[in-house]
């Protein structure tokens, strides 16, 4: 929901590039059956770029106190524990890791963003290129990133309306009188604004009594 959109975006953009990049792919761990989010083959070596995806909340009782005092705090604690978890094997096997995390307010981890930038190097030589290519996947990224925490929030809503209960152990919504939400007002029309008692215009065409000749006003 969260996770899983964010894993075929950041694939999307690898094969923007120009890779070949395979999703959740088995066999590319040699001494374990972990699977990354991600395996990306490169044309000029055996080294395979392993890319493991992680959701970051920033709000979380480990994360918040820290994460208000310096911003990115909870994808670098994120890309931490991946490190912890991947390294070792990828290392071992002569290949590359990469943490890609992402914290929900939108913040990339430093990781997420070398990936990037070492796919828009790949895309093209030209600078100017290279920063349309990350200006389009940053903004497709992010619009997938914040999709997915609403997508998260409204399926783990606490409360149901009627006979839909979303989540176990939900309760009646406490807020049936609340008022709709506000709705702006509808924008004037030609034909509301018409009023020719206040205006002192004549009436319409379409008003005027059949065969009254056309008045001119000067």
């Amino acid at each position: 929901m969260w996770h899983g959109p964010l894993v075929k975006e950041n694939a999307a953009y690898q094969r923007s590039a120009g890779y070949r990049p395979k999703i959740e792919q088995s066999n590319q761990m040699q001494e374990s059956n972990m699977r990354p989010d991600i395996s990306v083959p490169r044309d000029d070596s055996p080294v395979v770029l392993q890319l493991d995806v992680r959701t970051c909340d920033p709000t979380l009782k480990d994360n918040v106190r820290n994460s208000c005092a310096q911003i990115g705090y909870a994808a670098d604690r994120g890309a931490a524990e991946k490190n912890r978890k991947w390294l070792g094997h990828t290392i071992a096997q002569g290949d590359i890791f990469m943490p890609l995390c992402h914290e929900h307010p939108g913040t990339m981890g430093e990781g997420a963003l070398a990936v990037l930038e070492r796919a828009a190097a790949h895309f093209s030589s030209s600078m100017a290129q290279r920063g349309a290519f990350k200006t389009y996947w940053l903004q497709r990224i992010h619009m997938t990133n914040t999709r997915g925490v609403a997508d998260l929030v409204i399926q783990n809503m606490p409360y149901y309306e009627g006979d839909e209960i979303l989540v176990e152990h939900a309760v009646p919504n406490p807020f049936t009188a609340a008022l709709d939400m506000a709705q702006p007002n509808p924008r004037p029309t030609a034909r509301s604004l018409h009023t020719t008692a206040t205006l002192g215009l004549p009436p319409r065409d379409e008003e005027r009594p059949p065969n009254r000749p056309l008045e001119t006003f000067v």
